[in-house]
């Protein structure tokens, strides 16, 4: 804080501030409480909060600190206002800053210092990278609403939380089970808990009502539990490569921006009718899912999504809705047991990929798809392209139609003027056109 102001004075300070007191009513009550006297009487509420703001500091600098507990040491003395960083990590493939240990040198902890746990003001504590068996303890800090102990070696969940959580991150460790106590955590937002060995989701996490994201990618579920379904504030779901055969009930995903189910065992999908604010739809790596889900009518899921994502699956049909799907980006639905496509007329698609399929034909729609790139239908049973997909010209770049067979035979295409002019318009964008 400011040279004149002490931590006390700053922690009263905030508590007045985040009740949305005037300048004028904290220096009032600062004076009612004794924490002003001296110089500090001779200042206006205007020259003391902006004392107050030029020296509250959010964030240690490198180079400062030679141990944990010197950096735990200078948060309880509130030169560093909510966030508590012993975090080891160096810089990684998102770029994230490196933790203030490693800025430090100071070697990756083993265990929590104990005196973390007395930082009762500290809203947001960084853990990451480091060889930590164990968090419990960190219940006490009240006011705790971040808590990333992510890459660590942790084997259990924490016992106990805090009930002012807003964001856990536990993902790469060794969690084998998400317990009870999760469900005391009714302001948590976000569960980041991928790369774990998680068998087990406690049902207790459907009194997670403000759970909006929830990330347990690559472990070993068998079932998503059904009590999420009552999390009715969920935006983003990623349950991806697990052993999962099917979600539970999605009426009340209304807000559900993003479902990635993808690499599990999944057989069947419960109706997504209801999610019309869904942008992306990944359920890739199904091997045994051969319906889609249901998606609803021009105003139903189809009318926001920008991504859908069926390839390796066992789907004989897509839904005729898809040709509601004017948002639609990208379409992949490769490596399924297609026969037969809806007429896909989208303004804004950009990929499409059905190869290795069983296509005898093409709708002629698709030609229609002024912003189409990419444009893969190889390994099918098609004889004849369409000549209107010479439309595509002005934007297509890359373009693969290769290994049909009809009849056991393979299929040699003629090259004809529109086969002529996509070619040019691949080369043109220095793209690859394959027959």
């Amino acid at each position: 804080m400011g040279s004149a102001v002490s931590s006390e004075t700053a922690a009263k300070v905030d508590e007045l501030q985040r009740a949305g007191k005037s300048n004028a009513e904290v220096f009032e009550e600062l004076k009612a409480a004794g924490l002003v006297g001296g110089e500090l009487l001779a200042r206006s509420p205007d020259e003391l909060a902006a004392e107050y703001a030029a020296g509250k500091r959010t964030e240690l600098a490198p180079g400062e600190w030679k141990s944990a507990d010197a950096i735990i040491d200078a948060v309880v003395a509130q030169k560093v206002d909510g966030t508590l960083d012993l975090g080891s990590m160096g810089r990684g493939a998102d770029d994230e800053p490196p933790g203030l240990l490693r800025m430090n040198g100071i070697p990756p902890l083993s265990a929590v210092p104990e005196a973390a746990f007395a930082c009762l003001l500290v809203t947001k504590l960084v853990l990451k990278g480091n060889q930590i068996a164990a968090i419990d303890g960190v219940e006490a800090l009240a006011a705790l609403e971040v808590l990333d102990a992510s890459e660590n070696q942790l084997r259990a969940f924490p016992g106990a939380l805090p009930a002012s959580l807003v964001e856990l991150n536990l993902s790469e460790n060794g969690i084998g089970e998400v317990p009870d106590c999760v469900g005391a955590c009714a302001k948590l937002e976000t569960l980041i808990l991928f790369k774990n060995q998680l068998s087990k989701v406690s049902d207790e996490i459907g009194k997670c009502v403000a759970l909006a994201e929830f990330n347990c990618f690559n472990n070993k579920l068998i079932k998503v539990p059904k009590a999420l379904s009552e999390c009715a504030a969920l935006t983003h779901l990623n349950v991806g490569g697990n052993k999962i055969k099917t979600l539970p009930n999605t009426d009340k995903w209304t807000e559900m921006v993003e479902i990635k189910a993808h690499q599990n065992g999944i057989i069947m999908l419960p109706s997504v009718e209801k999610m019309n604010k869904l942008e992306t739809l990944k359920l890739d790596m199904n091997r045994a899912l051969n319906a889609a889900p249901e998606l609803g009518g021009a105003g139903g899921t189809i009318k926001s999504l920008t991504l859908w994502e069926t390839s390796n699956c066992n789907l004989t049909s897509l839904p005729d809705s898809l040709i509601h799907a004017h948002f639609l980006v990208t379409l992949n639905c490769s490596s399924n047991k297609l026969a037969e496509l809806p007429a896909l007329e989208l303004p804004c698609l950009e990929i499409l990929n059905v190869s290795s399929n069983a296509l005898k034909e093409l709708p002629v729609e698709i030609g229609l798809c002024s912003k189409l790139k990419t444009f893969f239908f190889s390994g099918n049973q098609i004889k004849e392209i369409p000549s209107e997909y010479g439309a595509l010209v002005l934007s297509i770049q890359r373009f693969n139609c290769s290994a049909q067979k009809s009849g056991g035979e393979a299929v040699v295409f003629e090259m004809t003027n529109c086969l002529q002019s996509i070619k040019a318009a691949c080369e043109k964008h220095d793209g690859r056109f394959i027959i």
